[in-house]
């Protein structure tokens, strides 16, 4: 692998000397104490903060059977059904 080299003037060096210890601590000290409320990724809600309340729906079962037909019918595989159908619900 060939090295590449990067010029740097003697300010550049100083400067890049005396800010990176500088940088690490802010970084460290961020990373420790200036922490940002948590956020859930999926759904964000008002005040920001992950809840342990979880939502569940149960419906009735759709037989393999049925879903085997309306593939056949239709032309398209089991699992194009079933996306179709599981797209739908989530709408």
């Amino acid at each position: 692998m060939p090295k590449v080299l990067i010029r740097t003037s003697l300010i550049q060096k100083i400067i890049i000397y005396l800010t990176m210890p500088l940088l690490i601590l802010y970084y460290s000290l961020e990373s420790q104490f200036l922490l940002k409320n948590e956020t859930n990724a999926v759904v964000k809600r008002c005040d920001g903060k992950l809840k342990a309340h979880k939502n569940a729906v149960i419906s009735r079962d759709i037989p393999v059977s049925a879903v085997k037909e309306v593939s056949k019918r239709y032309g398209v595989s089991i699992n194009d059904v079933v996306m179709t159908v599981m797209s739908n619900v989530l709408k």
